[in-house]
């Protein structure tokens, strides 16, 4: 660090001499369980033409004097601040920020507190240290997205003067039940966006809205049920809870991403399921997926073709995606972590092999997954493979009709060695 410090000044004193309007500064400076952080310099802090700044790797000293009249967006990541009145100075000199996002920092203050800034708009706080109480007096702040570091769930979080408040995101809730009652029941009726990420231990809550659009449940374990009145809602996901299936109030129009695993699940559970989806109007365009992490992915084309007493046979291990999202989002979002040996199609039309194909050589392409896609081979009905686990092979019979064709991809899957350990 000290090597590239009169480098990195000299570098960033040209860019502010120039008066950059954007400035991204990304330092990984990681050496076994340290880090080296580097000083940001007087001379970024009084940038008057920065509208942009983001920060990686980065250490505030004390007595700075921060002067940013032109600033909008801010991001700082992976970095300390030497005092806790640090990140308050910050905000304080940009009076016309309207995008802030920290996280992952060092933080040397158990408050956090935002106020006095009447254009801010967006405000997200992710997995800082320390942090026992929340204060949020922004009148106009449209979203705010919050998660705590280790699980250590604050004390308290006033957002009441937040009276704008329209999407609000929370990862780690712990006290549900306090939370929900002083914090959030006086303003429910004006969001549009609620979301909860990795909430274990959520207690029966319940949702009456007339304006919510977005309601999103992700990785909330023991999560005892929801009372959901939203005439309204547009969108509704439950992924990875243990309690997916929840009855909803909501718009005809109403799309949905389940994602789920079977195992525990009763038959009564299923017919549950399979009562609440037939009540959706777009039904018939859901799409259907089972699958497990290492082993076999079965997509069906047609969810109205799914026999649901079926999925009793495949309560362990299969995972379960029902969704109204593209084929390409879906596949998007479970190939990072899911890496079947083979992929068995049942589909109507050739539409559905070719998106297949196509989602197979970007995978080959990507040098970023844990389990590189190294090659893999369609194979077409007539010469279909039967697949060697029992489960599949029943699902795979129990639907096969003359409407429908079955396609075999063979996936060959490379541990990826060259994935990078560390992402900033």
């Amino acid at each position: 660090m000290e090597l590239l410090t009169p480098n990195m000044d000299q570098w960033i004193g040209i860019a502010v001499d120039r008066t950059a309007s954007e400035l991204a500064v990304c330092i990984d400076s990681l050496s076994g369980s340290d880090r080296y952080f580097y000083s940001v310099p007087q001379s970024v802090l009084l940038a008057s033409s920065l509208k942009v700044l983001s920060l990686c790797g980065c250490r505030f000293e004390s007595g700075l004097d921060i002067k940013l009249p032109h600033l909008q967006k801010l991001s700082l990541s992976h970095s300390c601040f030497t005092d806790k009145f640090s990140f308050h100075q910050i905000l304080s000199g940009c009076p016309v920020i309207e995008y802030v996002k920290v996280s992952f920092c060092i933080w040397m203050d158990t408050l956090l507190s935002v106020s006095s800034l009447s254009n801010l708009k967006y405000f997200e706080f992710l997995y800082c240290d320390g942090i026992d109480n929340v204060q949020i007096d922004v009148s106009d702040l449209h979203t705010f997205s919050f998660a705590p570091s280790l699980g250590n769930w604050p004390r308290s979080i006033n957002l009441a003067t937040c009276k704008a408040l329209k999407e609000l995101k929370l990862s780690g809730v712990r006290d549900t039940a306090n939370f929900w009652h002083q914090a959030l029941t006086f303003q429910i009726q004006a969001l549009e966006v609620l979301e909860f990420r990795s909430c274990h231990g959520l207690g029966s809550i319940r949702i009456s809205s007339q304006r919510l659009k977005r309601l999103a449940f992700r990785g909330c374990r023991h999560f005892s049920g929801a009372e959901i009145d939203t005439p309204n809602l547009e969108f509704f996901e439950c992924c990875n809870c243990d309690n997916p299936f929840i009855p909803i109030k909501a718009s005809d129009d109403i799309k949905i991403h389940l994602r789920f695993s079977l195992s525990g699940k009763t038959v009564d559970w299923v017919v549950k399921l399979n009562q609440f989806l037939l009540k959706l109007r777009f039904f018939q365009d859901l799409k259907f997926i089972v699958y497990h992490h290492s082993k076999n992915m079965i997509i069906h084309e047609k969810l109205s073709e799914i026999r649901f007493s079926s999925l009793c046979h495949l309560m362990r291990p299969k995972c379960i995606c029902i969704s109204s999202k593209s084929y390409k989002d879906l596949l998007d979002e479970l190939f990072p972590s899911v890496f079947p040996k083979s992929l068995f199609a049942m589909y109507c039309s050739t539409k559905m092999i070719e998106i297949l194909s196509q989602k197979m050589k970007d995978l080959g392409k990507d040098s970023t997954l844990l389990h590189k896609l190294v090659g893999f081979e369609v194979i077409l009905s007539k010469d279909a493979k039967h697949p060697s686990d029992p489960a599949t092979e029943y699902f795979i019979q129990a639907h096969s009709t003359a409407r429908f064709e079955i396609a075999t991809i063979i996936l060959n899957w490379k541990y990826n060695v060259y994935k990078h350990s560390v992402t900033l």
